[in-house]
């Protein structure tokens, strides 16, 4: 078996694959004509251009597609790992990275897929968004074979990735954008046994907090499969990292957040050896409001202003509590922002500026077993 390496922090990644039963080979992957990863190979390698047509962009631009496949000696699970779906978001990149660098296919059943970066345009450019187009690549699932460059993209995923995997892990965070308390995050799904699958999941993976946020609803999110039709069953579960600080050290300890969670789901569906590693019971707490999405109520600012805060995040608040004053240019308190409810302090704005019409500070629920 031979194994060709690319440098992690290059890696602009888009995978297509088939399974394809080939009489005694059944196990072998098939990347459209050209390249095939067979059962106890590691491969690194870089799509060619002309694969698929969906990957180009309108301008006839060939992207750059980096492939990580480790496919296992044995017959088991696919699971597809994504990273910087939106381009600023980073911890995904190198955890991806590294747990394929950890991946020993001899000793495995099943199928890695690895895409350390989805988003590249915004990669390289430090954005959230796609600057190819401008579009929020994570909102414009299943994609569109001739459409902009992110549709295009979602739209491979969606032919070529979805169909072979049974369970994503989707690395994502608050970039620059806001500081939080780093979670797990998942849908409540109307369909009961994807919902207890998705939910046993999450609390395998090793954070504190498990972020839940209503579900059914398509929008564009990449297990938009699950919402379309529930019947799939494919466990979708993405982080939540607190963004990328101030620090390499700060940094490095998140990525080894995302890895460990990662690892812990391989090993849960036994695609690799071992038991999961739990620090601790996970915590279940809403992502909005709870069981309804989030709606204009008395948490939003009515003026904007610098804001001046009372707490951090994983503070636990009361109803009521004050939870920052809002200045003007002079230094005068215009407005204040209180707690809506009993809770723990979630995300909070990483910019002091705020504007009207805002929640500054979000503060999330802590949900029972009953209401779960």
């Amino acid at each position: 078996m031979s194994e060709t390496s690319v440098g992690c922090t290059n890696l602009i990644l888009l995978v297509v694959g088939l399974r394809e039963d080939e009489g005694e080979d059944m196990s072998v992957i098939n990347i459209g004509p050209y390249i095939r990863c067979k059962p106890g190979e590691k491969l690194y390698t870089w799509l060619p251009a002309t694969l698929p047509s969906s990957v180009s962009m309108p301008d006839g631009k060939a992207v750059q597609i980096p492939l990580i496949v480790v496919n296992g000696i044995e017959d088991g699970p696919g699971i597809g790992f994504f990273g910087a779906m939106h381009g600023d978001e980073l911890e995904g990149v190198q955890a991806t990275c590294q747990i394929a660098e950890k991946l020993d296919p001899q000793e495995m059943k099943g199928t890695f897929f690895g895409i350390p970066v989805v988003n590249p345009s915004g990669y390289w450019a430090r954005s959230r968004n796609n600057p190819d187009d401008n579009r929020n690549l994570n909102r414009v699932f299943p994609g569109k074979a001739e459409g902009t460059a992110s549709e295009r993209i979602a739209y491979a995923i969606y032919q070529y990735i979805v169909p072979q995997i049974s369970c994503f892990m989707d690395y994502h965070a608050m970039g620059s954008r806001a500081w939080a308390i780093s979670t797990i995050h998942i849908r409540h799904y109307i369909h009961r046994e994807l919902w207890e699958k998705t939910r046993q999941i999450a609390s395998i993976c090793g954070f504190k907090y498990v972020s839940v946020i209503p579900g059914g609803v398509p929008n564009g999110m990449l297990d938009d499969i699950n919402a379309r039709d529930p019947e799939h069953g494919i466990p979708y579960i993405s982080t939540e990292m607190s963004g990328v600080g101030t620090g390499y050290a700060e940094l490095d300890e998140k990525v080894k957040m995302c890895i460990r969670a990662g690892l812990n789901i391989m090993k849960h569906l036994r695609i690799i050896q071992g038991k999961p590693e739990i620090p601790e019971r996970a915590t279940f707490i809403s992502g909005g409001e709870w069981p309804t999405p989030p709606r204009p109520g008395p948490d939003l600012t009515k003026s904007g202003g610098w804001m001046f805060p009372y707490v951090e995040p994983a503070d636990i608040v009361k109803k009521g509590q004050k939870l920052a004053d809002l200045l003007d240019m002079f230094g005068t308190v215009v407005d204040s922002t209180y707690s809506p409810y009993d809770g723990i302090v979630h995300i909070m704005s990483s910019y002091p500026v705020i504007p009207r019409n805002s929640v500054p500070v979000r503060v999330a629920k802590f949900l029972s077993d009953e209401e779960l």
